[in-house]
């Protein structure tokens, strides 16, 4: 996983003796699922039940909700918020700002502006 800053992660998240470090000033679940690869970026929330699929990407200041999925390779970008219970598909792009409601469907390849 690719995070950035220092502050070390509930050893909940860690496996196969990957060091893994939370990123500055983001609130990260400790009961949350991020696959590798996944890169995590400053200022991000990350709430309970939430799971990130391999490689996928979530920029600065965005915040997942609860029990929320974002699918391998997605893309959430800069300050967008993910509702509650949302799914993101495979290799998705949520645009800056962009905000997806609680119980959304967003589709495999699909851009939310």
């Amino acid at each position: 996983m690719n995070y950035y800053g220092t502050e070390p992660a509930p050893s909940s998240n860690q496996s196969n003796n990957q060091r893994i470090e939370t990123p500055q000033s983001s609130g990260i679940a400790s009961d949350a699922k991020i696959g590798q690869g996944a890169t995590i970026g400053n200022n991000v929330t990350i709430e309970s039940g939430v799971s990130i699929g391999q490689g996928a990407v979530i920029e600065s200041g965005a915040k997942i909700g609860q029990n929320s999925k974002v699918g391998q390779g997605a893309v959430v970008k800069s300050n967008a918020v993910i509702g509650k219970n949302a799914v993101i598909g495979q290799g998705a792009v949520i645009m800056p700002n962009a905000v997806v409601p609680d119980g959304s469907r967003v589709s495999q390849g699909a851009i939310v502006y």
